[in-house]
């Protein structure tokens, strides 16, 4: 599910290879797309805060897709190996674009955000992905697990924190750099399910695991 940032009662939903939308705080709901290929479920969405009718899809195929008119149409702007499990916009500038799959891998790119095409040269350039960035040769090294959680940016001040089943690190400078956090000795062996930051201070973190709650101040 995701919410338009701009206005709270238009809300898109995703089941299976099917997408809907409802404009009226889902009362009723209407079936906007659908991907041909029954086999595939879609895994992810993200809506552009700056301009709600960019709209970002993922799917178990490893396809990342981009509609730019509030998901009439659709198109497949990358083509990944693996399932693609979060699509996170940047809180700092909505054209920084992050994608984790489910191997957990991450990889990041500039989309642009006009939406406004007036000629084929126009709509060529709202596709295009700039930048494309594979930011797994620096987390490659850090022995971070093989099955990703979660992936959240503080709104604070941009840090990154990606979650795995084992592990959590935070990047403070767009994925460049990496430091891998100190968990609980006692947690260990536990599984990570899922993490969250404090939206004014990203030095408040909470994550769970499959038997505990911990916070870090």
């Amino acid at each position: 599910i995701a919410v338009d940032p701009q206005n709270k009662c238009d809300i898109y939903a995703t089941f299976t290879n099917h997408l809907y939308r409802s404009v009226d705080c889902a009362r009723t709901w209407k079936q906007i797309y659908l991907d041909a290929n029954s086999e595939i479920s879609f895994t992810t969405m993200a809506i552009d805060f700056y301009n709600p009718l960019n709209i970002y899809l993922g799917n178990s195929n490893g396809d990342v897709l981009k509609s730019i008119d509030g998901g009439t149409s659709w198109r497949v702007i990358k083509r990944l190996e693996k399932e693609v499990s979060q699509i996170v916009l940047s809180p700092k500038d909505s054209r920084q674009v992050y994608v984790a799959t489910k191997d957990a891998k991450l990889y990041t790119f500039l989309s642009n955000t006009n939406t406004n095409p007036s000629t084929s040269a126009d709509i060529e350039a709202n596709f295009a992905v700039d930048n494309w960035t594979d930011l797994n040769k620096v987390l490659n090294d850090l022995d971070i697990g093989s099955n990703f959680r979660q992936l959240v940016i503080a709104p604070s001040d941009g840090t990154i924190f990606l979650a795995t089943d084992t592990s959590i690190l935070k990047s403070p400078d767009h994925g460049v750099t990496w430091q891998k956090l100190n968990l609980l000795p006692s947690e260990k062996d536990g599984i990570i399910k899922t993490i969250a930051v404090n939206p004014q201070d990203s030095n408040q973190i909470y994550y769970a695991t499959n038997v505990t709650f911990s916070r870090s101040t």
